[in-house]
């Protein structure tokens, strides 16, 4: 077997090994440079109360799901908006939204992660089942495409605002995505 001597020296040789693999992590740790980004801009805020959607009878302090929704399309495929400004870039769409229909809101996480059709998406807290089914997304000519976990279109929206997109299910009914 081993004797006192051998199994002193192993024990050292591990304390000294772990040691010296613990300063290697915060020498490397302390030699990384931070990030440098650019300051968000800032830029007054415009706020106004809007009307209810013509058609809709909207009560005293009662919200709707959407302010604006858009023409409801006559056919299975989703059907595009007027838009405002320039078509939106990959970048632009990129993080956490709320996405609503006629009967609810919910979270819709948008990244660049490649998927059926184009990116990842993905809906959290929703409880309209065609909302559930979002997997996926791209943008097609000026409009944002949302589609299933196959990459079959379930929306179609266009750039309504600065920070909102409205448009069409493809079952029927108004969708808007905003931050």
């Amino acid at each position: 077997m081993y004797s006192g001597n051998s199994v002193l020296l192993f024990r050292t040789i591990a304390i000294a090994a772990t040691a010296l693999m613990l300063a290697g992590c915060g020498n490397s740790m302390s030699r990384r440079m931070p990030i440098q980004m650019n300051p968000a801009p800032t830029a007054p805020v415009a706020s106004e109360q809007l009307a209810p959607p013509s058609g809709m009878a909207q009560q005293p302090g009662e919200s709707a799901a959407i302010s604006n929704p858009a023409p409801q399309p006559s056919a299975q495929q989703p059907s595009s908006v007027a838009t405002t400004g320039a078509p939106p870039a990959k970048e632009d769409l990129l993080g956490q939204w709320t996405i609503a229909d006629s009967t609810s809101s919910c979270q819709l996480n948008v990244s660049l992660t490649g998927w059926s059709g184009g990116y990842r998406a993905s809906t959290r807290n929703c409880t309209s089942e065609e909302l559930k089914k979002i997997g996926a997304w791209n943008i097609e000519g000026s409009n944002v495409v949302l589609k299933d976990q196959a990459g079959q279109p379930l929306a179609a929206l266009a750039r309504t605002g600065e920070r909102r997109f409205d448009g069409s299910l493809a079952i029927g009914g108004a969708v808007a995505i905003l931050r």
